[in-house]
């Protein structure tokens, strides 16, 4: 599970956390590790089901204690797994749950293929917009949401393809963002305090598949 270099979803089930209750308006957390803190304002408006599940797996103590178990420089972080491998999570709603992502907020309903691809494309693509190519792939967009951009301190939900959504997130450290990862993953907050922690994890000193030598731990404070 990671992030790779029409119909609104029905209405979520009761929870035990929040009996069913989705979050709204501004939260704020604090990623505790073990190189600094981080700060991040979760915005429940643009993404409400991936807040809550964030924010009630924090209150339960799930995220305590686990790693960063892939770091990419000039790219991302990315945490949250109890299996430390990037093969496990599960959400409060279940394995996993569906995205939250507007198409429009991303432009993908007008932007064509045809331009932003750098291969030769079949001609049954040259007109299809990235909302139809992607919806073709299985996601599903909210015309009810406004998504955040996918820039610099972006907190995103990594994910094995549409709707995989679980316990796994990311935090975008590239200059300039991941443009391309835009309709593929739901943002849902920003960091707002400690990108230096978060550059001084992308850059330590990595193994096989990306994972630091020395682990980096962290644990979740709701402000």
């Amino acid at each position: 599970m990671g992030c790779t270099p029409q119909q609104s979803p029905a209405e979520p089930e009761t929870t035990d956390a929040f009996a069913g209750q989705l979050l709204h308006g501004s939260h704020r957390v604090v990623l505790k590790t073990s190189l600094g803190d981080i700060t991040l304002k979760l915005d429940a408006d643009a993404a409400p089901k991936t807040v809550t599940n964030f924010v009630a797996l924090a209150q339960t103590g799930y995220y305590n204690g686990l790693t960063f178990h892939r770091v990419i420089p000039d790219f991302m972080i990315q945490g949250g797994d109890p299996e430390g491998n990037g093969t496990g999570g599960e959400s409060i709603f279940g394995v996993d749950f569906e995205d939250e992502i507007s198409a429009k907020s991303y432009t993908l309903d007008t932007q064509k293929l045809k331009d932003v691809s750098e291969d030769e494309l079949p001609a049954e693509l040259q007109e299809m917009t990235l909302q139809e190519y992607y919806e073709l792939q299985g996601y599903r967009y909210r015309d009810d949401l406004k998504s955040l951009p996918m820039d610099r301190g972006a907190l995103a939900m990594a994910n094995s393809g549409p709707n995989t959504n679980g316990s796994q997130f990311f935090i975008i450290q590239r200059e300039g963002g991941t443009p391309w990862l835009e309709g593929r993953h739901t943002v849902f907050g920003v960091v707002v305090e400690g990108m230096d922690v978060v550059d001084a994890i992308a850059n330590v000193e990595r193994g096989a598949n990306d994972q630091p030598l020395t682990p980096v731990t962290f644990s979740v404070e709701i402000l």
